[in-house]
């Protein structure tokens, strides 16, 4: 029997399913294309009712009002074949070919797909599960203990034991915690056995809530990462869990939870690194109190933190980049203000935002703050204004590097980093090594 499995390029052949007992069972196609996961849907004619789904653009006689059949996908579907059940969560067309309004193939694009489940009601969950590579080594939490005794100069004795130690709670929220759990697994070489440290995000809550709940604390958590190492990292495992689909023995007998394996192309890429991460923090220097300011802080100051953010994960053009900074310093600044007491509406020129922001930082990364906030404002204003003129590209790129320092250890002395921690990962930090001559 194979997995359960949907890899890119896999393309799996079976039946579709939806809520409506008057549906008729269809053969269709299961792919991931490597940019999203397609249901390919065929009909015999435009007239039949999975055609319908797909018809958003035409009439038809035998239903003029668009009462009888229905003019769009479910929202879940089911598809089945030898390797198990997928549930597809929030179905939208994407669209059809056909011949002279013939037989053809329309095509279903989901949101995420649940491998494994077997009720429609995964539009809701209970829990959510997701891993981020490195998070272990930014946790500094692990479920491997390893000790060795000696015999003659040589070891004698190795003995790795894999226990998990308690889940730290990081917010009262969906009960949002990081769980550290292992993995262990036999690899196609004789005598080896291979351990995996893992940690984990995990929401969950006794009443389902929408996906968009769940993955809220578990994306800004993947942001603060990000920040932290100035790497794009992704998720490479989401879970999720319904409790009315539990795990259950072939006589029907319940016996343990139900995490099925999630795959969606909404949630960020990971992109892959060779050498560790140098984080500027880590959650030894911020802990449970740093996460919490910084699940409000990235809802509060969000429209200085993600352009940040996106500059991470869209690397482009040093003025593109630069204009994100800009914009990110200019809505800095003006939070900054609301903060201290002034309106919402009020108004804030570019170089007062920057003094504001330098104002509060904890530790000043930079060696000459005068001449950076002459360089910031030159080259956002040239690259925003058509009338302005570009600085050099040398001075773009100087500039950039230290714009993204200036948001970074704001950053972090907001969660809680000590100053003199902040002063010796400068030396650390991977930014802080550009160099452009």
């Amino acid at each position: 029997m194979p997995d359960n499995v949907l890899n890119p390029g896999d393309g799996r052949i079976g039946w579709l399913y939806d809520d409506d007992e008057s549906t008729p069972h269809l053969a269709v196609m299961l792919q991931d294309t490597g940019e999203q996961i397609v249901m390919s849907v065929p009909f015999r004619d435009m007239g039949s009712q999975h055609a319908r789904w797909f018809a958003q653009g035409i009439n038809y006689g035998d239903d003029p009002h668009r009462t009888k059949f229905a003019y769009e996908p479910p929202q879940q579907l089911m598809f089945q074949d030898p390797g198990g059940q997928v549930v597809l969560v929030g179905c939208k067309s994407d669209g059809f070919s056909a011949m002279a309004f013939s037989a053809g193939v329309g095509r279903i694009v989901p949101n995420h797909v649940v491998l494994g489940a077997r009720n429609l009601r995964y539009d809701t969950l209970n829990g959510l599960r997701s891993e981020i590579p490195w998070l272990s080594g930014w946790a500094g939490m692990t479920s491997r203990k390893e000790s060795f005794k000696t015999k003659k100069g040589r070891v004698d004795r190795l003995d790795v034991r894999m226990e998990s130690p308690p889940a730290i709670k990081l917010d009262r929220t969906l009960n949002f915690t990081m769980r550290p759990t292992w993995s262990a697994a036999s690899p196609n070489e004789e005598g080896v056995i291979a351990t995996r440290d893992i940690v984990e995000f995990e929401t969950t809550i006794s009443r389902p809530r929408p996906w968009e709940d769940h993955l809220i604390p578990h994306l800004r958590m993947r942001e603060l990462l990000v920040v932290s190492a100035w790497h794009r990292f992704g998720f490479t495992r989401i879970s999720v869990n319904r409790t009315d689909d539990p795990e259950t023995a072939l006589s029907g007998k319940t016996y343990g939870e139900r995490w099925s394996d999630a795959l969606s192309y909404r949630l960020p890429e990971h992109r892959e690194r060779q050498q560790p991460p140098r984080f500027l923090f880590t959650y030894n220097d911020i802990g449970a109190t740093g996460v919490r300011r910084w699940l409000r802080m990235s809802a509060s100051f969000e429209r200085a933190i993600q352009p940040l953010i996106f500059v991470a994960d869209n690397p482009g053009s040093f003025k593109s980049q630069i204009l994100q900074t800009g914009i990110a310093f200019e809505a800095l600044g003006h939070q900054l203000g609301v903060e201290a007491g002034k309106s919402p509406t009020h108004q804030v020129s570019f170089m007062p935002a920057l003094d504001r922001v330098l104002s509060d930082l904890k530790f000043n990364p930079l060696p000459d703050p005068e001449d950076w906030k002459k360089r910031c404002r030159a080259s956002y204003m040239g690259v925003k204004h058509p009338d302005r003129g570009v600085p050099h590209s040398l001075v773009l790129a100087n500039t950039l590097r230290d714009n993204l320092l200036v948001l970074r250890f704001w950053i972090a002395g907001r969660l809680g980093v000590k100053r003199a921690v902040l002063e010796r990962r400068l030396s650390l930090d991977p930014v802080a090594h550009w160099a452009f001559r």
